[in-house]
């Protein structure tokens, strides 16, 4: 039986190359699992640590910002933004993967199918092509990692936890 593609699937088949995705022309293998959908071709992937990016996408959320797709895996997730973005310098703690050497390929569960527990789309593509603005994803981890981490005042002589190390490690 064929199943037929969604929206976001049929975007991301064209984006690996089939020009006419169809329920039986696609990129997924026929017992399911992932497809190699190659970044640099319509969007760009920005990597998050897991915790960093859940808080992150709950802010997006919470400003009504719209988010494009998102794959979470259980250590890190991956922010879907635009091609012009190439200098990742800007979006604190992600890594900026451009697919400028032609090869890189992010592993996609196929929308609208069952995914497995360590790889599946929070945001799953819809098929608009709509990516994450960048300054939106800058904002948003600059926030997550403002109120996820304890602040140092400096009226202290070290910044917290320092002497609880020393302390363990006597």
């Amino acid at each position: 039986m064929t199943i037929p593609l969604t929206a976001g699937a049929a975007w991301l088949a064209k984006v690996a190359g089939y020009k006419r995705p169809s329920g039986s022309h696609h990129p997924w293998p026929l017992g399911g699992g992932p497809a190699p959908i190659p970044i640099g071709a319509a969007f760009n992937v920005v990597r998050v640590p897991a915790a960093s990016a859940a808080s992150a996408l709950r802010r997006l959320e919470s400003l009504d910002t719209p988010t494009g797709p998102v794959l979470a895996e259980e250590h890190a997730w991956s922010f879907f933004v635009p091609l012009w973005l190439t200098d990742g310098r800007d979006i604190p703690g992600g890594l900026l993967l451009t697919g400028a050497d032609g090869r890189q390929t992010l592993s996609c569960p196929r929308p609208g199918q069952p995914a497995t527990r360590s790889r599946y789309w929070k945001t799953v593509p819809d098929g608009s092509g709509q990516l994450l603005e960048p300054a939106a994803l800058a904002g948003a981890l600059a926030y997550a990692y403002v109120t996820a981490t304890p602040q140092w005042t400096g009226t202290e002589d070290e910044p917290p936890d320092t002497a609880e190390r020393q302390a363990g490690a006597l």
